[in-house]
């Protein structure tokens, strides 16, 4: 058996909203079974990292309010499921996102859905 594995993800939009929140959207593949989104604080993805596994169809995302004043890094990549495994695609580039100062809500590593 030959599995091919997805291309390497392209994120097409990554950028801050209202409360600290950061958008992102990546390039839609067929024929995949989901797409994995990252992000950290360290640009090399070391340590703390998060991540939200979302399905086919859904080529975007939104973190929760993170700290604010703080530089976040995001990534993405595609995955196929097949025979009971999950192969991964290669990682997207690592985009970079500076949060705002203004609001006062507490800060996470965390996603919610769009």
């Amino acid at each position: 058996q030959i599995v091919v594995k997805p291309a390497k993800t392209q994120i097409t939009k990554c950028k801050k909203t209202r409360d600290r929140n950061v958008y992102v959207k990546v390039k839609a593949q067929k024929n995949v079974s989901g797409i994995q989104f990252q992000l950290s604080r360290d640009k090399k993805f070391k340590g703390r990292k998060s991540s939200y596994y979302a399905g086919a169809t859904e080529t975007k995302a939104t973190t929760a309010t993170l700290k604010k004043n703080k530089t976040y890094y995001f990534r993405a990549r595609m995955y196929i499921d097949y025979g009971g495994k999950r192969y991964y695609g290669a990682w997207s580039q690592v985009k970079k996102v500076k949060t705002g100062k203004k609001s006062k809500l507490p800060g996470s590593y965390a996603w919610k859905a769009v």
